[in-house]
């Protein structure tokens, strides 16, 4: 098997010859050597980053070039050579994210915004730190690499903007679909900003449509997703409403396709994801997804445990992650799904659960009750 050393220097070979592509071929970004090369980078990592220790890798798709195999002897998050490869890779993409913007100025511009939107979200998250979060979700970390460009999409800071991957990426027509807005629009309207021609639409039956939504262009129906068509029982206690189920509606919009849900809906998430584990899912590339717990609703850590199962079966991988500290740190929390094969370009995912996928149940621990209580008490001496 192949040490960790010789899986470092196979990866760092890959990031070599995608940055080498990626170089000679700035200015045909859209369609030239240089997005093959990343394409081809991105598969093959996201494959090694996917296969269980020790198994062997097909020889086509080796790391260290055509018919060259390799294992994966190694835990790319404990190994110090492949985060900053995949940062490496990142930053490659992140300078090259629009077709249109090759020039220096264009670019400098274009990350610019990026950096200033980041910042001032950074620091309201940092508020999340103040208040007692849900143990559970501790357990699970954002660890996929979003290798095509991450940013917080939306208008302003808060809970309504949201974290994508790889939006600018975005050539062709996309589409999304948002639920539960209730009147907050700051995510598409990040989107409408962007100018990517993309078709959105807006689901909610507790309120009416957003203010303006009608002349940016969206869709709004007075409808949430649910677990069937017709009525059903909202268990945020706005009662009643009309709902239908996530496939129905795609149908009516004759859509085979989305490129990013987004989904909001006071703990209807559990009920919601389950049925479309049984049901099947349609191809979606990105699934925002905030989850709620506790609440004297009936879900817990468990329920979580659960729904990570279920998303992670249909190939969707954690790329962001934050608490939503302002509406209640210890019930709410963003999450920011990516199928494990994503690409600008597809525009289908089978959704059929991936061979490389791992059961892995977590185990309980006990709580160090003394360290945990004098730093956040505040007893502890600083150095």
């Amino acid at each position: 098997m192949v040490g960790w050393a010789g899986r470092g220097s196979q990866i760092l070979l890959l990031v070599l010859t995608a940055l080498v592509g990626l170089l000679g071929t700035v200015g045909s970004w859209g369609g030239g050597s240089g997005y093959e090369t990343v394409r081809g980078f991105e598969k093959r990592l996201h494959l090694i980053w996917e296969l269980p220790r020790g198994q062997e890798m097909p020889a086509h798709v080796g790391p260290a070039g055509p018919g060259v195999a390799a294992t994966a002897d190694f835990a790319p998050q404990a190994n110090s050579t492949v985060a900053p490869a995949v940062n490496a890779v990142r930053g490659a993409v992140a300078l090259s994210v629009r077709g249109s913007s090759t020039s220096s100025s264009g670019i400098q511009a274009h990350a610019k915004e990026i950096q200033e939107v980041a910042e001032a979200q950074y620091w309201y998250q940092r508020s999340e730190k103040n208040h007692q979060i849900h143990p559970a979700f501790v357990r699970y970390g954002a660890n996929w690499p979003c290798i095509w460009g991450e940013e917080l999409t939306g208008v302003g800071t808060g809970d309504g903007s949201k974290w994508t991957c790889g939006i600018r990426r975005l050539g062709k027509h996309c589409t999304v679909y948002s639920f539960g807005s209730r009147g907050n629009t700051q995510f598409e309207k990040g989107i409408s900003a962007l100018r990517l021609g993309c078709e959105i639409h807006i689901y909610d039956p507790t309120s009416a449509a957003p203010t303006g939504a009608a002349a940016l262009g969206f869709s709004f129906h007075s409808i949430g997703l649910g677990t069937r068509d017709g009525k059903e029982k909202l268990t945020n206690g706005a009662g009643t409403l009309p709902v239908s189920t996530l496939k129905s509606l795609m149908r009516t919009n004759g859509h085979s396709h989305i490129d990013f849900l987004k989904v909001d809906i006071d703990y209807m998430e559990h009920t919601v994801m389950e049925h479309l584990a049984t049901s099947g899912w349609p191809s979606v590339g990105e699934l925002l997804l905030e989850v709620h717990l506790e609440g004297g609703k009936g879900y817990n850590g468990k329920s979580l445990d659960k729904l990570f199962r279920i998303v992670e079966k249909a190939n969707f991988r954690l790329f962001h992650h934050e608490i939503n500290w302002e509406y209640g740190a210890s019930c709410c929390i963003e999450y920011s799904f990516i199928q494990m094969e994503w690409q600008p370009d597809s525009r289908h995912y089978s959704m059929a659960m991936s061979p490389t996928y791992n059961d892995k149940m977590l185990k309980t621990y006990p709580q160090h009750k003394d360290l945990i209580q004098k730093y956040l008490m505040g007893k502890e001496r600083g150095p």
